[in-house]
Protein backbone atom coordinates (compact mmCIF):
# COMPACT_ATOMS: atom_id res chain seq x y z
CA UNK A 1 0.00 0.00 0.00
CA UNK A 2 1.18 3.54 -0.65
CA UNK A 3 0.63 6.99 0.68
CA UNK A 4 -0.40 10.41 -0.49
CA UNK A 5 -2.77 12.84 -1.77
CA UNK A 6 -3.37 15.35 -4.35
CA UNK A 7 -4.71 18.65 -4.78
CA UNK A 8 -7.60 19.65 -6.49
CA UNK A 9 -10.55 21.40 -6.13
CA UNK A 10 -13.52 22.35 -7.67
CA UNK A 11 -16.01 24.53 -9.15
CA UNK A 12 -18.26 27.38 -8.48
CA UNK A 13 -21.19 26.74 -10.73
CA UNK A 14 -24.52 27.73 -9.32
CA UNK A 15 -27.91 29.32 -9.53
CA UNK A 16 -26.91 32.94 -10.13
CA UNK A 17 -26.31 35.21 -13.07
CA UNK A 18 -23.51 34.26 -15.42
CA UNK A 19 -20.54 35.86 -13.70
CA UNK A 20 -16.88 35.46 -13.03
CA UNK A 21 -16.07 34.10 -9.58
CA UNK A 22 -12.87 33.95 -7.52
CA UNK A 23 -12.05 31.82 -4.48
CA UNK A 24 -12.35 33.39 -1.05
CA UNK A 25 -9.14 32.09 0.55
CA UNK A 26 -10.11 32.53 4.20
CA UNK A 27 -13.35 30.57 3.76
CA UNK A 28 -12.12 27.79 1.46
CA UNK A 29 -10.16 24.65 2.18
CA UNK A 30 -8.78 21.53 0.58
CA UNK A 31 -7.86 18.68 2.91
CA UNK A 32 -6.95 15.06 2.39
CA UNK A 33 -6.78 11.72 4.17
CA UNK A 34 -4.69 8.65 3.45
CA UNK A 35 -3.44 5.64 5.38
CA UNK A 36 0.02 5.01 6.73
CA UNK A 37 0.79 1.72 8.49
CA UNK A 38 -2.96 1.17 8.79
CA UNK A 39 -3.60 4.52 10.51
CA UNK A 40 -5.53 7.38 8.97
CA UNK A 41 -3.38 10.45 8.32
CA UNK A 42 -4.52 13.87 7.24
CA UNK A 43 -3.14 17.02 5.72
CA UNK A 44 -4.09 20.12 3.82
CA UNK A 45 -3.26 22.39 0.92
CA UNK A 46 -3.64 25.91 2.27
CA UNK A 47 -2.85 27.76 -0.99
CA UNK A 48 -5.00 27.26 -4.11
CA UNK A 49 -6.06 30.22 -6.23
CA UNK A 50 -8.98 29.60 -8.54
CA UNK A 51 -11.50 31.19 -10.86
CA UNK A 52 -14.78 30.14 -12.43
CA UNK A 53 -17.43 31.27 -14.90
CA UNK A 54 -20.94 29.81 -14.82
CA UNK A 55 -24.20 30.45 -16.65
CA UNK A 56 -27.17 28.54 -15.14
CA UNK A 57 -28.84 28.51 -18.55
CA UNK A 58 -25.80 26.87 -20.12
CA UNK A 59 -24.03 24.73 -17.45
CA UNK A 60 -22.00 22.91 -20.10
CA UNK A 61 -20.27 26.24 -20.80
CA UNK A 62 -18.87 26.49 -17.27
CA UNK A 63 -15.15 27.17 -16.96
CA UNK A 64 -13.32 26.34 -13.74
CA UNK A 65 -9.63 26.27 -12.92
CA UNK A 66 -8.04 25.71 -9.52
CA UNK A 67 -4.27 25.70 -9.05
CA UNK A 68 -2.94 24.10 -5.86
CA UNK A 69 0.44 25.33 -4.60
CA UNK A 70 2.20 22.04 -3.86
CA UNK A 71 4.96 23.59 -1.72
CA UNK A 72 2.28 24.74 0.73
CA UNK A 73 1.27 21.13 1.57
CA UNK A 74 0.94 20.51 5.32
CA UNK A 75 1.01 17.11 7.01
CA UNK A 76 0.71 16.00 10.63
CA UNK A 77 4.37 16.77 11.38
CA UNK A 78 7.36 18.53 9.78
CA UNK A 79 9.09 15.30 8.70
CA UNK A 80 6.07 14.05 6.75
CA UNK A 81 5.67 17.52 5.24
CA UNK A 82 9.30 17.43 4.00
CA UNK A 83 8.79 14.00 2.45
CA UNK A 84 5.64 15.27 0.72
CA UNK A 85 7.71 18.02 -0.94
CA UNK A 86 10.52 15.64 -2.02
CA UNK A 87 11.17 14.51 -5.63
CA UNK A 88 9.57 11.08 -5.09
CA UNK A 89 6.38 12.71 -3.86
CA UNK A 90 5.25 16.13 -5.14
CA UNK A 91 8.71 17.31 -6.22
CA UNK A 92 7.65 20.85 -5.38
CA UNK A 93 10.84 22.49 -6.64
CA UNK A 94 10.21 21.12 -10.14
CA UNK A 95 6.38 21.11 -10.10
CA UNK A 96 5.19 24.05 -7.96
CA UNK A 97 1.51 23.53 -8.70
CA UNK A 98 -1.12 20.91 -9.33
CA UNK A 99 -3.97 22.00 -11.57
CA UNK A 100 -7.64 21.07 -11.92
CA UNK A 101 -9.53 22.16 -15.05
CA UNK A 102 -13.23 21.48 -15.46
CA UNK A 103 -14.12 19.80 -18.77
CA UNK A 104 -17.77 18.90 -18.19
CA UNK A 105 -20.51 19.89 -15.79
CA UNK A 106 -23.92 18.26 -15.47
CA UNK A 107 -26.63 19.62 -13.19
CA UNK A 108 -28.55 16.81 -11.44
CA UNK A 109 -30.72 18.79 -8.98
CA UNK A 110 -30.79 22.42 -7.90
CA UNK A 111 -27.76 21.89 -5.65
CA UNK A 112 -26.20 18.63 -6.89
CA UNK A 113 -23.93 18.47 -9.93
CA UNK A 114 -21.54 16.00 -11.53
CA UNK A 115 -18.19 17.51 -12.49
CA UNK A 116 -15.48 16.03 -14.68
CA UNK A 117 -12.09 17.47 -15.50
CA UNK A 118 -8.39 16.95 -15.72
CA UNK A 119 -6.11 16.84 -12.69
CA UNK A 120 -2.45 17.52 -13.45
CA UNK A 121 0.15 16.63 -10.83
CA UNK A 122 3.86 16.56 -11.57
CA UNK A 123 4.09 15.56 -15.23
CA UNK A 124 0.94 13.41 -15.13
CA UNK A 125 -2.55 14.36 -16.23
CA UNK A 126 -5.60 12.19 -15.49
CA UNK A 127 -9.33 12.49 -16.07
CA UNK A 128 -11.33 12.70 -12.82
CA UNK A 129 -15.03 12.92 -11.98
CA UNK A 130 -16.85 13.75 -8.77
CA UNK A 131 -20.22 14.81 -7.36
CA UNK A 132 -20.36 18.43 -6.20
CA UNK A 133 -22.84 20.14 -3.90
CA UNK A 134 -23.37 23.81 -4.74
CA UNK A 135 -25.19 26.26 -2.47
CA UNK A 136 -25.75 29.97 -3.11
CA UNK A 137 -24.98 32.12 -0.04
CA UNK A 138 -25.83 35.81 -0.40
CA UNK A 139 -23.98 36.59 -3.61
CA UNK A 140 -21.45 33.84 -3.05
CA UNK A 141 -21.33 30.19 -4.07
CA UNK A 142 -20.13 27.30 -1.91
CA UNK A 143 -18.93 24.14 -3.69
CA UNK A 144 -18.15 21.03 -1.65
CA UNK A 145 -17.38 17.41 -2.29
CA UNK A 146 -14.68 14.78 -2.31
CA UNK A 147 -12.59 12.85 -4.75
CA UNK A 148 -10.59 9.64 -4.23
CA UNK A 149 -7.52 9.25 -6.43
CA UNK A 150 -4.89 6.55 -6.91
CA UNK A 151 -1.45 7.94 -6.10
CA UNK A 152 0.24 5.62 -8.60
CA UNK A 153 -1.58 7.47 -11.39
CA UNK A 154 0.53 10.53 -10.53
CA UNK A 155 3.84 8.79 -9.78
CA UNK A 156 3.68 9.79 -6.12
CA UNK A 157 5.35 8.00 -3.23
CA UNK A 158 7.63 5.64 -5.10
CA UNK A 159 10.82 5.99 -3.04
CA UNK A 160 12.94 4.19 -0.44
CA UNK A 161 10.95 5.74 2.42
CA UNK A 162 7.79 4.11 1.08
CA UNK A 163 9.37 0.65 1.40
CA UNK A 164 9.63 1.02 5.18
CA UNK A 165 6.17 2.43 5.81
CA UNK A 166 3.06 0.83 4.42
CA UNK A 167 1.24 3.63 2.62
CA UNK A 168 -2.26 3.40 1.17
CA UNK A 169 -2.84 3.30 -2.58
CA UNK A 170 -5.43 6.07 -2.58
CA UNK A 171 -5.95 9.53 -1.16
CA UNK A 172 -9.31 11.14 -0.54
CA UNK A 173 -9.41 14.86 -1.20
CA UNK A 174 -12.15 16.89 0.42
CA UNK A 175 -12.92 20.39 -0.74
CA UNK A 176 -15.13 23.11 0.67
CA UNK A 177 -14.71 26.19 -1.51
CA UNK A 178 -16.35 29.59 -1.36
CA UNK A 179 -16.53 31.70 -4.50
CA UNK A 180 -17.35 35.39 -4.62
CA UNK A 181 -18.23 37.49 -7.66
CA UNK A 182 -15.15 39.16 -9.05
CA UNK A 183 -15.10 42.77 -7.85
CA UNK A 184 -17.71 42.22 -5.13
CA UNK A 185 -16.89 43.86 -1.81
CA UNK A 186 -17.93 42.64 1.60
CA UNK A 187 -18.33 39.29 3.29
CA UNK A 188 -20.49 36.48 2.00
Amino acid sequence: MRHWLLPIFLAFPGPALALDWVLVDADSKITFTNTEDGREMSGSFPAFPGTAFYDPELPEGAEVEVSVTTDAVRMADPVRTLFAKSPAWFHTSEYPEALFRLTELEQITETELNAAGTLSVKDRQEQVAMPVTLIAEGGCLRASGELTIAIADYDIGDDAFSRFIQVGETVTLTFNLLGQRRGRNGPC
